[in-house]
């Protein structure tokens, strides 16, 4: 998950221009083993995962566009806290509104909450490196001008 996002905004960086076309008809097909519950909880994990590789790309895109975020919000601490925060709202959400079984699409919403907490967990002490990593790479900052 996120490979998508991750071309297009580096694409974006690099001062390409995307657009969407509503002529343009995509026909997806889907395999029956893809169309179980089991399998969309798998995938709203991975997105949660995929989201967290995707911050550093994020930040260098908010700074481009003149509404970077607050240097502690961008902190592993403020993200996993903040995270832990919205997982447990939305699974006291999902408990309430229609309970923690298959079918409710709040416990979809909590599994990427949980994807998401668990990669900051397990990055720790690479996120911060990360994006700057990402900041100071010069083929998302052709124009020479690493982001903070």
């Amino acid at each position: 998950a996120g490979e998508d996002h991750e071309l297009v905004i580096g694409l974006l960086l690099n001062h390409w221009k995307a657009w969407r076309d509503p002529e343009l008809v995509l026909h997806h097909f889907i395999p029956n083993e893809r169309l179980t519950w089991d399998y969309a909880r798998r995938l709203m994990r991975g997105v949660g995962e995929a989201g967290v590789m995707m911050d550093a790309y994020l930040y260098l895109w908010m700074d481009r566009g003149g509404n970077p975020a607050n240097a502690l919000q961008r902190h592993w601490a403020w993200r996993a806290l903040a995270t832990f925060r919205d997982l447990a709202g939305l699974l006291l959400s999902a408990a309430v509104r229609g309970g923690l079984r298959e079918g409710n699409p709040g416990l979809l919403m909590a599994e990427r909450a949980g994807g998401r907490l668990s990669a900051l967990l397990r990055m720790r002490g690479e996120y911060e490196r990360r994006r700057k990593r990402v900041a100071a790479s010069p083929w998302l900052n052709p124009d020479g001008n690493p982001a903070s």
